[in-house]
């Protein structure tokens, strides 16, 4: 119990850092990246806790969840029986290398908002636009489907080429508007090489120690480095070795399709 409570404090203390999220509510559960968290009200005048449990998702309105936490937790273990079809092949994302290991795709019996179907995984990263809806299973985004129905983008497309290189309509519109998107702490951008996007190979703490020590890998690191606050070798070895929810700042990475070069930023919180 001192142990739970000890969580419920220090995550709460954590979602408060982000401005949108109500003052007067405790988090209570929430996934990996802090984007999407259930919470519970409290009263500030009696200090009182409600017993309805709300879900907040970062950059989007708190909605109802459940009526308290009893029904939230046979909710989410009632929504977990659905299994994916194991004859349906994943969609494959040119610009994205894996986005199950990111975080942003994952199993789930959700049902898909815009199909409508329960397909045994959801997308839960971030969505663009007027609508609320922002959970679709894979298909919806490869195909472009979620986007076109709900007017938005999975990335923003100002930042497709972080106002480096120019590139087609036809590359910023797959990657905003069928690829998926990737947690940070700012505005995500996308890196490009040889007039194309790159393909996002994850936060470095999800890449192939192999790939980093390579020739590709030395040449993005002293990139990295020319950066103030990770100008050191230990400053980088730091960066490797503290898992990302320990560190306030996320090294993205990407590679060229074309010719292999490494490339990304720093995202500071």
């Amino acid at each position: 119990m001192r142990r739970t409570a000890e969580d419920i404090l220090f995550f709460t203390n954590l979602a408060l850092k982000n401005n949108r999220f109500p003052r007067n509510r405790i988090s209570i559960a929430h996934d990996y990246s802090m984007h999407r968290q259930l919470f519970i009200e409290r009263d500030e005048a009696t200090g009182l806790l409600s017993d309805e449990v709300h879900l907040f998702v970062a950059g989007k309105k708190c909605v109802p969840y459940a009526s308290d936490l009893r029904a939230a937790i046979a909710q989410a273990r009632t929504s977990e029986a659905v299994q994916p079809d194991p004859v349906r092949t994943l969609p494959v994302f040119r610009y994205y290398a894996d986005p199950f290991k990111s975080g942003v795709m994952s199993p789930s019996g959700e049902t898909c908002q815009c199909c409508g179907n329960a397909t045994g995984y959801i997308y839960s990263g971030s969505f663009y636009s007027v609508a609320d809806e922002s959970h679709f299973c894979p298909w919806c985004v490869a195909d472009g489907s979620a986007a076109k129905k709900f007017d938005g983008e999975f990335n923003d497309s100002f930042g497709i080429g972080m106002g480096e290189i120019e590139l087609s309509e036809a590359v910023i519109g797959e990657v905003s508007r069928r690829t998926p998107s990737f947690f940070s702490f700012q505005q995500e951008q996308w890196w490009g090489h040889c007039d194309d996007a790159g393909q996002f190979l994850g936060e470095i703490e999800h890449l192939d120690r192999s790939l980093l020590a390579s020739d590709t890998g030395l040449n993005f690191r002293l990139g990295i480095q020319e950066t103030p606050a990770l100008s050191t070798d230990a400053d980088w070895e730091w960066l490797i070795a503290t898992p990302s929810k320990k560190r306030d700042v996320a090294c993205f990475v990407f590679r060229c399709l074309h010719c292999g070069e490494m490339g990304g930023y720093i995202d500071c919180s």
